[in-house]
């Protein structure tokens, strides 16, 4: 990858080989430990906003560790109806979001 970043890449598709890498992070399932609906829609909602995509792979799998817990906490609620109604409503998404927010503003992504 660091020939390719070196080359003629251009920023577009450096940001998406960057996304792609992220993806494939949240996408990698641990040894005997499924990875629940509710951390995997938390971990896309992440990824979709971008503010994963300029994390390192192990910077990753620290959110990966941290995030569902913190979210537990946070938003309890949120979770719970998720998980109940296998829906993810609009109010219920912006609550992620606001739970993220609240993560990356308090936790140091080490």
């Amino acid at each position: 990858m660091t020939q390719l970043r070196s080359g003629a890449l251009s920023k577009e598709s450096e940001n998406k080989l960057k996304r792609g890498e992220a993806l494939s992070q949240l996408l990698m399932q641990y040894k005997n430990r499924p990875v629940s609906v509710v951390e995997q829609i938390v971990s896309l909602i992440a990824l979709s906003k971008g503010v994963l995509d300029t994390l390192s792979p192990a910077q990753i799998r620290k959110f990966r560790q941290d995030i569902l817990p913190f979210a537990t906490k946070t938003v309890p609620e949120t979770l719970k109806e998720v998980e109940v109604t296998k829906k993810l409503s609009d109010a219920s998404k912006e609550k992620i979001v606001d739970c993220l927010k609240k993560y990356f503003e308090s936790v140091t992504v080490t």
